[in-house]
């Protein structure tokens, strides 16, 4: 069975991946308008981060065997920083869209080992009730961080093309 501890951290690693990971579209809507770019690029950016998610996620028995649990949560949490932080600093499209798409790759790579890990740790008779729970509170953290990603994006951005901002020099 799970140490209840190890499942708490796990759950709270689901509830925040899920939540940066849908919080993308948003940002990337966001941010290309403020670029000049339209909904096919926000599009496009999220397809290529969807696919490469998915394609690299095949790739998990193969790191699992390289890297412990804890190392390849490190991993995730380490290219969703980068893609996140590094787009804080984006000047263009073309940027923004590789570093968001770096920083997605690590969802499918949690989801496979969490799953894996929850399925081999758990009781058979218990496992559709562990897994469903586990499922449920990733949904949780998509809610409150998508709705505030919306708004973090979306109050500099009306600021700005009220006014507010143009006063600031531009970089």
């Amino acid at each position: 069975m799970i140490p209840k501890n190890a499942f708490l951290r796990l759950n709270a690693f689901h509830v925040v991946n899920d939540g940066l990971y849908d919080s993308v579209p948003i940002l990337l809507a966001f941010m290309f308008i403020t670029f000049g770019a339209g909904e096919r690029e926000v599009g496009i950016v999220t397809s290529c981060a969807a696919a490469l998610s998915t394609l690299i996620s095949l790739s998990t028995v193969w790191v699992s065997r390289k890297l412990r649990m804890a190392h390849i949560f490190s991993l995730v949490s380490v290219l969703y920083g980068i893609g996140f932080v590094v787009n804080s600093t984006a000047q263009n499209v073309l940027f923004s869209g590789v570093f968001f798409v770096l920083a997605l790759c690590g969802h499918g790579i949690f989801h496979v080992v969490a799953f894996s890990y929850i399925s081999a740790h758990t009781e058979r008779r218990l496992l559709g009730k562990v897994m469903g729970d586990f499922t449920v509170v990733g949904d949780i953290g998509r809610i409150p961080l998508v709705s505030f990603a919306g708004f973090a994006a979306a109050f500099p951005y009306g600021t700005f093309r009220a006014g507010v901002l143009s006063v600031l020099p531009t970089v």
